[in-house]
């Protein structure tokens, strides 16, 4: 018999096997995550900004970073890194959803970044600068291939009990990111047709599988991975999980919202940098810079750009609360697995025993032969006698009817 809250299993090794999957999904998770926050703590010795401006720069685009320091993309998944493993260690069902999402990220970051080193002596050279910690970095990123794998593996097995539920809000959320694929899809297009992208379709696919593909199209070295990877990455996931959430798959209500919020927090830092850019270009002295909405506006492309964004930023607080609400919905119903936004685990208590006759499952037949039990007697009442009228300075004889 299921109970709300839990995860697959049956009895207590049933429920032990969900529980030490999302402890140590969530320890891999937190070790991964802080490993890259240890990474950008040490870089500071090789750069010339101060924790204030890096802590600036986690807001406001206007600030130029190092590729060691990484990118907001990089920021954005490890916030959503640590956030998952710390809702799994919780043992909270929501964990999986969202374990499930920045592990399958991690896997392609890691497996891309490994790909580059590995093929390239000159990008393993501009990556690794001589810094006498090739080995370590080569290990911190086969970590993350093998904390990421292991991660899914982990989750996938962990299913909830909770049946495929279809909503309203669910299917809103699943419309909505699949119309934001179709149009992140879209600007991909246009950007391998155009100049934007200096790739053409085959360098393109190549430069998503191997971080040291194309040598010669002049980009910037990007750890952690280019602005191209992870709209190309998120782009696969809007539709993956678009289709998830239609289905009313209980996993892309938390992967669903964490997509969403990585997203919400690149464009809000964008739109942040254009309200405080500036219309008269990057100064010759160079330092902090940003174009304004007026400049990153001037043409029709330029214009479309914005609003896409700006239609995404909505489009993915909706999602937010659509989701949420789906969440809630399924928790209010007492749906198996469902407490991952309101409760945590409940345990697995043996019910009592059913009186004889009756089945265990709600719905089913007694069992045969089984009587009834008669109902209680009622109360004995004495009926009453013959009319006495009352005594003397009573309330006289009862009125006639």
């Amino acid at each position: 018999m299921a109970f709300p809250g839990t995860i697959s299993g049956s009895g207590a090794a049933g429920a032990a096997r969900p529980r030490g999957a999302f402890v140590a999904a969530g320890a891999l998770l937190l070790v991964f995550g802080l490993s890259i926050v240890g990474w950008i703590v040490y870089d500071f010795r090789f750069t010339s900004l101060g924790g204030g401006d890096f802590l600036r720069a986690l807001v406001d685009a206007r600030v130029r970073v190092t590729p060691a320091l990484f990118s907001p993309q990089v920021w954005a998944l490890t916030a959503a890194v640590l956030t998952a493993g710390v809702l799994a260690l919780a043992r909270r069902p929501a964990a999986r959803g969202a374990a499930l999402f920045v592990g399958w990220v991690v896997l392609a970051v890691a497996a891309r970044e490994l790909a580059g080193l590995f093929t390239s002596g000159d990008y393993r050279d501009r990556y690794l600068s001589g810094n006498g910690l090739e080995a370590v970095i080569i290990v911190t990123w086969a970590l993350a291939f093998a904390v990421a794998g292991t991660v899914l593996v982990l989750m996938l097995a962990a299913r909830t009990q909770e049946a495929p539920r279809p909503g309203a809000a669910s299917a809103g959320a699943g419309v909505v990111l699949l119309l934001l694929g179709l149009l992140s899809l879209a600007w991909i297009g246009w950007g391998l047709t155009g100049s934007d992208y200096r790739l053409d379709a085959g360098d393109y696919v190549l430069h998503l599988v191997n971080a040291a593909h194309p040598a010669d199209a002049g980009i910037q070295l990007a750890i952690g991975g280019t602005f191209w990877f992870y709209e190309a990455v998120y782009t696969t996931a809007m539709f993956v999980l678009g289709g998830l959430a239609l289905a009313g798959r209980p996993a892309a209500r938390s992967a669903g919202v964490a997509l969403a919020a990585v997203l919400l927090y690149l464009d809000v830092r964008h739109m942040l940098g254009l309200t405080l850019g500036s219309s008269s270009g990057p100064s010759p002295e160079g330092g902090d810079w940003y174009p304004s909405w007026e400049m990153a506006g001037a043409d029709t492309e330029g214009k479309l750009q914005l609003a896409s964004i700006v239609l995404q930023t909505l489009a993915c607080a909706l999602v937010i609360v659509l989701l949420v609400a789906a969440g809630a919905r399924a928790h209010r119903a007492g749906l198996p697995g469902a407490a991952g936004f309101a409760g945590g685990w409940a345990p697995q208590s043996q019910p009592q025993s059913p009186p004889p006759g009756y089945s265990a499952q709600p719905g089913y037949p007694a069992q045969p032969g089984y009587v009834p039990p008669p109902p209680p007697h009622a109360p004995h009442t004495p009926s009453p006698g013959p009319y006495q009228p009352p005594p003397q300075g009573g309330f006289g004889p009862p009125p006639s009817l």
